[in-house]
């Protein structure tokens, strides 16, 4: 401390008797006084010493006896050199980048030390701000990540440090470690879908592109490119995020795309991915009805017929091709190809057909279902067309007036057929169930 006693003054005399007193006087060695004082005989430093300021002093000092005769001498005052606490801690590097190696080094360590040759030691240890310690390793000086960082899972670190001198004096620090955010890869891309109907206009969006990026804070472009699985990329363009069709597809003539679609962030990494656009097989059943002389004949031909009186009221055996109203109305029929059912517009009738031609006209086809041999009465003679679901006539024949008319159908599938009778310009459809 300032004030401390350096040591105690005595004289020299071959009076023995006598007493002296002592004082701090200019002169050769005298370089250093302003340093020291002087209590009595002891001469005490006025600041605290540090060797590594300055490590001796020159003093010049003079004895007097009682009689006024003194004698002066320089002195040498030396300031030993003790070994001092570290006054602080240096990390070189405070921030690394995500997806570095395991053990990387985050940056070297060094301590400030007033004791220019000390050496020290590191270690990580408990205390305020060492959350995160268990995450880093330090190895001689260097401080390593014992895991690969991420940015997007874990963006900073505390950690607390100690630096300890070879005489086992320390001090403590603690460091926030920074992980600096890379632009990543993408690593998915997505179609909000995949399928589109079957006779759309063309440039009609198929579905929306997004992409899945670790950088939420990322924009993407879209693009077709060349690679497995883009045999089709021509068909299709792309504007913004949006997957359009060039043309109206038609299930009937190709059914399924192969694209291939980049997406591309703003630092230029890309994901590629495959992606197969199928179309759907609408219904293409036609829906019309032709009215003539009262008559209403539904213009799909080789279908299943539902007639109804409009809105909603079905007519009872009213099942075939044609349907002549006994009523003044409104009709529609339900129609059905296969899987594929569609109802036509109303169709409005003012003018009632030969209400006698169905009392008069008869066709008995029997049995019905069928295993394979068909009979069919008739008071009148008619072209037949047996026609199966898909429009397809499978087999003519003609009927005979008055007699029974014997067919063999046996070299038919199961299933539904429909029989259409052909009297003048008028056809009845008949439906006929073969189940061998």
């Amino acid at each position: 401390a300032a004030g401390s006693t350096v040591g105690v003054l005595s004289s020299v005399d071959v009076d023995a008797a006598n007493t002296f007193t002592y004082s701090l006087v200019s002169g050769t060695g005298s370089t250093d006084n302003a340093a020291f004082s002087i209590s009595g005989a002891n001469l005490q430093i006025i600041a605290s010493p540090d060797f590594e300021t300055k490590s001796s002093y020159s003093i010049r000092l003079r004895t007097a006896d009682q009689g006024g005769l003194s004698f002066e001498k320089a002195f040498t005052i030396n300031v030993n050199n003790l070994n001092e606490v570290p006054t602080d801690l240096a990390l070189s590097a405070t921030a690394i980048n995500e997806n570095v190696a395991a053990g990387s080094t985050v940056g070297v360590l060094s301590s400030v030390d007033v004791d220019a040759a000390n050496t020290f030691t590191y270690s990580l240890v408990s205390g305020t701000g060492s959350t995160d310690n268990a995450a880093f390793s330090i190895s001689g000086a260097n401080l390593q990540i014992a895991a690969s960082p991420d940015f997007e899972t874990k963006s900073s670190y505390s950690i607390r440090l100690r630096t300890a001198d070879q005489g086992g004096l320390s001090f403590e620090k603690t460091f926030t470690i920074n992980i600096n955010n890379l632009n990543e890869v993408p690593t998915d891309l997505a179609l909000s879908s995949t399928i589109i109907n079957e006779n759309v206009a063309a440039n009609t969006p198929v579905g929306t592109l997004s992409s899945t990026d670790q950088d939420t804070g990322n924009t993407f472009t879209y693009t077709l490119v060349a690679g497995t699985g883009d045999t089709d990329n021509a068909t299709f363009s792309i504007t913004g995020n949006s997957l359009r069709i060039n043309i109206t597809p038609d299930f009937e003539t190709k059914s399924s795309y192969a694209i291939r679609v980049r997406t591309t962030d703003q630092g230029g990494l890309a994901f590629d991915k495959e992606f197969t656009i199928t179309v759907n097989n609408v219904c293409e059943v036609i829906d019309t009805v032709t009215q003539a002389s009262g008559v209403l004949t539904a213009d799909q031909a080789g279908a299943i017929y539902q007639w109804i009186q409009c809105p909603a009221t079905i007519l009872t055996g009213e099942n075939g091709q044609s349907f002549t109203p006994t009523a003044i109305g409104s009709y529609a029929v339900i129609v059905t190809v296969g899987l594929c059912s569609v109802i036509s517009t109303c169709v409005n009738v003012t003018t009632l057909g030969n209400p006698d031609f169905e009392e008069k006209s008869k066709f008995v086809m029997y049995p019905n279902p069928s295993k394979g041999i068909v009979n069919i009465e008739s008071d009148y003679d008619a072209d037949l067309n047996i026609v199966n679901q898909l429009g397809q006539t499978v087999k003519t024949e003609k009927i005979s007036s008055e007699e029974i008319n014997t067919f063999n159908i046996e070299n038919l599938a199961d299933g539904v057929y429909f029989v259409n009778e052909k009297k003048g310009n008028k056809t009845i459809t008949h439906k006929l169930i073969l189940k061998k």
